[in-house]
């Protein structure tokens, strides 16, 4: 029953632009499913002798890409394959229709040519410490012609010149469609790193080998929004970012840019990596007010810092009424822009005079928040509450006291 509805949900698919009344039953009564056919990628032909070819036959190529209808070259006996469909490298089915009958289905494997390429894959900076223990990663894939990936048994030389000499590190692909290899860079001011496979081909890559990390920079803010709502945005620039050698770092190096705030607490950490001895970044405005100052670092040790940064509250002070006796309304809190605050910003509310101070979190929804306080109340006794936002407190009585 299973296999019967795949065939006619098959039938379906493929003859669904047709507009003439097709017998389903006919059409999966007659199909036969024979051994799997195979072609090199880049043959155009598919041979089938004329003996078993018909000017009502049909012949459906179906693949990850959908469906196609092939043509039949009489002079050849051959199905004929257009491209790219030839060129790519991968398992296919051919459906073959008689007077809207299926009589074959047969699976079509274009199987990948013989290696004539190689694909490097490496990100990161060209530029690579002198005997940096990470080293780098190089990752090598085989093509063909055609850039299918190939899979199977080869033999991966990597060739690095290092104090002059070259040095061959072997690895084998077994089985699979690519390989990785660590590879280190010497004292020397160049080192070449070669790859070849099974003698058929080689690429190369080439490294340069520096003093290794970022040393110095110049460090500019433009101008900010000085507004401490954690939404806003302010951009960094970095220039001159320079080596032990005074040359510009590598494109690629990574970086570390993080802001802080007046007690030198970090109040947010970037990544970034640098372009041609630059790089920009963008920050986002802390929530609390204060002082705060950008720092740039890298390999860890401190590059740049820029000049002190002041933030003022978003918003001055914290609308609440009781609305009865329990039920508690902070906000709406408006900021500077007459914006109602995001939502989501936490609401701290905090009783004191319990035996143990007790604060509880709440979020703000559309500016506001409702705060049930009849069970702690109740259990506390409390003579005064608390309502903070960001860095904004105030106090507020009980209306049961």
């Amino acid at each position: 029953m299973t296999e019967r509805l795949f065939y006619i949900l098959l039938i379906i698919s493929l003859l669904s632009c047709q507009n003439e009344q097709v017998d389903i039953n006919a059409l999966i009564h007659t199909q036969h499913i024979q051994a799997p056919l195979q072609l090199n990628a880049g043959s155009p032909l598919l041979p089938y002798p004329a003996t078993s070819h018909s000017h009502s036959q049909q012949y459906l190529l179906s693949g990850i890409n959908g469906t196609i209808e092939l043509d039949y070259d009489a002079k050849s006996e051959s199905i004929i394959l257009p491209k790219p469909i030839n060129e790519k490298a991968g398992v296919y089915t051919l459906t073959i229709i008689r007077d809207q009958r299926i009589t074959h289905i047969r699976t079509l494997e274009i199987k990948a040519k013989a290696a004539q390429g190689k694909a490097l894959s490496y990100i990161g900076p060209k530029s690579v410490p002198y005997n940096d223990q990470n080293g780098v990663m190089v990752t090598s894939a085989l093509t063909d012609q055609y850039n299918n990936m190939l899979k199977g048994q080869y033999g991966i030389n990597y060739h690095q010149l290092s104090d002059n000499t070259y040095q061959i590190n072997r690895q084998s692909i077994n089985h699979e469609y690519y390989t990785s290899k660590t590879l280190y860079v010497s004292n020397d001011k160049v080192a070449l790193v070669g790859i070849e496979a099974d003698d058929s081909y080689s690429d190369e890559l080439f490294f340069e080998g520096s003093s290794g990390c970022p040393v110095s920079a110049e460090i500019y803010v433009e101008e900010y929004y000085n507004v401490a709502d954690g939404t806003q945005t302010f951009q960094v620039h970095l220039s001159e970012i320079l080596d032990a050698d005074d040359a510009p770092v590598e494109t690629g190096t990574y970086m570390r840019a993080a802001l802080y705030d007046a007690e030198q607490k970090l109040s947010a950490n970037y990544q970034f990596i640098c372009i041609n001895g630059t790089a920009q970044i963008t920050m986002v405005n802390p929530n609390q007010q204060g002082d705060y100052q950008v720092k740039v670092s890298a390999c860890g040790d401190e590059l740049a810092a820029s000049a002190e940064l002041s933030f003022e509250a978003d918003f001055l002070e914290i609308p609440k009424q009781w609305i009865s006796s329990h039920l508690l309304k902070v906000g709406p809190i408006v900021s500077r822009l007459n914006q109602k605050l995001q939502d989501g910003t936490p609401v701290l509310l905090q009783f004191i005079g319990c035996q143990a101070d007790e604060t509880i979190y709440y979020k703000l929804d559309d500016g506001i928040c409702l705060i049930n306080t009849d069970e702690i109340i109740a259990n506390c006794k409390t003579t005064k509450l608390s309502v903070q936002i960001r860095s904004i407190k105030d106090t507020i009585s009980n209306p049961n006291e």
